[in-house]
């Protein structure tokens, strides 16, 4: 587990340091845009904490240890499925999950981390469209 060494997760240095983390790797936009800030004051951290734990990269909850990719294979509808070069969610591992998927297409923004949408709103849209207009083809 990451944390202070008094490992609390709650401390002013590991809290500082999950925000350069975010800042780096979930939205490299500054300032975050109105719409991220709300998406965390709204967030419920109990529901978030009792499934993950406290923050991306410390996994207390529910999730610990899960394993999803055996039922990639089952996703019967097409699929984009998208990240950034900065992202959390590396291009490398976000393309291997997607060449799990039967009908998938990977797709990765260059000047993005985990948010696309926001960072390279104007490409990220054209990308969704351009998916679904090949599906409506």
């Amino acid at each position: 587990m990451c944390s202070t060494p008094a490992r609390r997760t709650d401390d002013p240095a590991y809290l500082e340091a999950v925000d350069v983390f975010y800042r780096r790797h979930l939205c490299r936009t500054t300032p975050w845009p109105d719409c991220v800030n709300r998406t965390f004051d709204a967030m419920n951290l109990a529901c978030y904490a009792a499934m993950w734990g406290p923050n991306e990269f410390t996994c207390t909850g529910v999730l610990k240890g899960y394993d999803g990719t055996a039922d990639l294979s089952r996703i019967a509808c097409p699929a984009l499925v998208t990240c950034g070069t900065y992202d959390e969610a590396t291009p490398e591992s976000t393309r291997r999950f997607s060449q799990m998927i039967p009908d998938a297409e990977f797709r990765a923004f260059a000047a993005s981390s985990h948010m696309a949408f926001i960072e390279e709103r104007q490409s990220y849209l054209e990308a969704v469209g351009a998916f679904c207009g090949r599906l409506d083809a």
